[in-house]
């Protein structure tokens, strides 16, 4: 992998965004912050937890809709998580973003953004998240995620993923759960099997692409 790989994290804790940044940049990984703005491009600490709350904060206003967040506050949020997911070759997403019951998930994120970008331009999308497999809320919007996503005639095994954050505590924050489940098992998996769709319909011949 190189650092033209671009990685758009959507996460609203700092001391696990900051792990799996410093993880995926030491694997040669290109994590957004802002725009023309990386985490290797930002030497000191202080600067990249500033760029990490700016985009937190943006997050946060998005998907917490019923607390008094007016709708072009909203919409402005929104449009720079969109400028940057139009730049990443993969998105991270967790699954709780607000501290609300009533906030959307990283899950409606995910579908408003295929909304707006062309599911040919689309990245696809890795949820790492706390939230327990079989938890009956996460079951149930997920399945809908992946029907929507067929709907858009989007291969699923191309473009999503869930990988749960480990099951004792802090397991996500070490390294090598990172590397092995986060990038290997994750990341490269579904830019393997994008790269091998974009193959397959390059192959067919135009005459029975247009059919």
């Amino acid at each position: 992998m190189t650092m033209d790989t671009k990685v758009l994290i959507i996460e609203n804790q700092w001391s696990e965004f900051e792990k799996i940044c410093e993880t995926l940049s030491s694997n040669c990984y290109n994590v957004l912050l802002d725009e023309n703005v990386s985490w290797s491009s930002l030497s000191k600490d202080a600067d990249k937890e500033g760029k990490f709350i700016s985009l937190a904060t943006r997050i946060r206003i998005w998907v917490d809709k019923d607390h008094g967040y007016v709708q072009t506050y909203r919409d402005m949020a929104f449009e720079l998580i969109h400028k940057l997911a139009e730049q990443a070759n993969i998105i991270i997403i967790d699954h709780i973003l607000g501290g609300s019951y009533s906030c959307l998930t990283g899950i409606d994120l995910a579908k408003e953004l295929v909304e707006k970008i062309s599911f040919q331009e689309m990245p696809p999308v890795l949820f790492v998240s706390k939230t327990e497999h079989t938890e009956k809320k996460r079951l149930d919007a997920y399945d809908e995620y992946m029907k929507f996503i067929v709907k858009q005639n989007i291969d699923v095994n191309a473009h999503t993923k869930w990988v749960h954050k480990g099951y004792f505590g802090d397991e996500i924050l070490q390294p090598e759960y990172i590397k092995k489940y986060v990038i290997e098992e994750g990341i490269e998996e579904l830019l393997n099997n994008q790269q091998n769709q974009q193959s397959s319909i390059s192959a067919i011949p135009l005459e029975e692409s247009i059919k």
